[in-house]
């Protein structure tokens, strides 16, 4: 099993785009390139968007901080290509 934050770490190296679902927050999820991460697994995300499924909606957030406790779940978008 691989852990969390060497699976970030990989994410971080190939500049992959990555889904992250927040924690509490069934209706969104973060999308973005990890373009930094500290050793709690804090992210800087970039080219970071926002979706509601609740209001079917998108907001272009930038470059954004996700602290490591509101991470419920991360994944890569390139794997959901194959």
């Amino acid at each position: 099993m691989t852990r969390p934050i060497v699976l970030a770490f990989k994410f971080l190296q190939t500049q992959s785009m990555v889904e992250i679902w927040l924690n509490e927050d069934l209706e969104t999820r973060i999308t973005g390139k990890i373009v930094g991460m500290d050793e709690f697994m804090n992210l800087t995300l970039d080219e970071a968007v926002e979706h509601n499924s609740k209001f079917n909606s998108q907001k272009r957030l930038g470059k954004l901080v996700i602290k490591q406790d509101n991470i419920c779940l991360m994944h890569t978008l390139e794997e959901m290509n194959l």
